[in-house]
């Protein structure tokens, strides 16, 4: 599957002010759009219900935010700390994370559809019950985290890190996991259907799985 790019506009106007751009988006019912967010520092800041179409946060600082049932289209953060976020339930539609730190961030129930991680470190993030296709995750860091129930189609997973992950009820049949860290995973044989793996990583999961391997 091919994963598709978030289409920003190519003109965005600056924007450094969270405040009141959400007073005005909240007071107008109106989405946040066509703009780049530069630099904003609002730890805990309420993005919850809002919609951003077109939009590029660069070094924000937007650890605890509440961004419930948040809807992301054609948006990408770029060096921003959303460490210990909220994102229950939000919606992501052709978005990318590039190095970005995520530390603990929240997203059970969120629907993905095309969505990318380039790099951060993201470690003991929750995606439970997380829904949707066409998930890339590259040179990024989820060691600890959980990604159990969820039901999503077309990963992409390129050195990452999955020390650890939860993966209880997600299928990760046919997904290519050569290039990953796989150490003490949590998942079902089932579940691993068709994926491609390394030697060292088949013994490693088969630790896991409490299959014996028997040297002729």
């Amino acid at each position: 599957m091919k994963i598709h790019c978030p289409e920003l506009p190519k003109n965005l106007k600056e924007e450094t002010e969270w405040a009141g751009l959400e007073a005005w988006a909240r007071e107008e019912e109106a989405d946040i759009s066509g703009c780049r967010l530069t630099g904003i520092t609002e730890p805990g800041a309420d993005l919850s219900r809002l919609t951003f179409r077109g939009v590029r946060w660069e070094r924000c600082r937007l650890n605890e935010a509440e961004a419930e049932r948040a809807a992301f289209i054609d948006t990408e953060f770029v060096g921003c700390d959303l460490s210990g976020a909220n994102f229950d339930a939000a919606f992501f539609q052709r978005c990318r994370f590039t190095d970005c730190k995520g530390v603990g961030a929240l997203l059970p129930g969120v629907r993905l559809q095309h969505v990318t991680w380039d790099g951060g470190d993201w470690r003991y993030a929750v995606l439970d019950t997380a829904q949707g296709k066409g998930i890339r995750l590259t040179r990024c860091d989820f060691s600890g985290s959980s990604l159990s129930e969820m039901r999503v189609t077309g990963w992409e997973l390129e050195e990452a890190e999955l020390i650890g992950v939860n993966f209880s009820h997600t299928s990760l049949s046919g997904v290519n996991l050569t290039q990953c860290r796989l150490e003490g995973i949590r998942i079902a044989g089932g579940e691993l259907k068709g994926a491609v793996v390394t030697p060292y990583q088949a013994a490693e999961l088969a630790l896991l799985l409490g299959v014996v391997i028997r040297q002729e």
